[in-house]
């Protein structure tokens, strides 16, 4: 199976807060998250100052921010009818913002610390059915090098 890669569309530093940015080259710099990494959470932290700029108005400012507030973005992207996974990478985009805030004296306290992650609906796991069993070995018999067909018919 295919993999999908997630384009984000990365915000530019400059158009994002002042902590946001400190945030996000602290993590690319001290932390050496991988670039995909850090544009990860500059995606999702975009889209909660995007909401918070509808919800609050373009003046909130990020020691402003309470429990309700992420509350109310969590129940937002659930009604927008994202899964519990993605819904549960914002949060702790956001949870490692917070704490960053929190370490480094900018905020007194750290709304989401007592907000839950969403539980995670696991998925039931998938089988091949006994034809798609024997057509992979098939393909592994008849395109494996001599070298590798006894490893490669081992792992299948």
């Amino acid at each position: 199976m295919d993999r999908k890669e997630t384009v984000y569309m990365r915000p530019e530093i400059s158009e994002l807060r002042p902590e946001l940015a400190e945030f996000l080259h602290q993590l690319g710099t001290i932390r050496a998250f991988s670039p995909k990494t850090v544009e990860a959470y500059a995606y999702d932290l975009s889209q909660f100052c995007a909401f918070l700029g509808e919800k609050i108005g373009i003046d909130w400012r990020i020691e402003n921010i309470d429990q309700e507030s992420i509350k109310m973005y969590i129940e937002h992207l659930a009604d927008k009818g994202n899964a519990p996974i993605t819904r549960g990478r914002k949060l702790a985009s956001l949870k490692s913002l917070f704490g960053y805030l929190l370490s480094d004296g900018r905020i007194k306290s750290d709304p989401t610390s007592q907000i839950r992650m969403p539980k995670r609906c696991d998925k039931e796991p998938s089988y091949l059915s006994e034809d798609e069993y024997k057509r992979l070995l098939k393909a592994v018999k008849d395109n494996a090098t001599r070298y590798f067909i006894e490893r490669d018919t081992a792992i299948v």
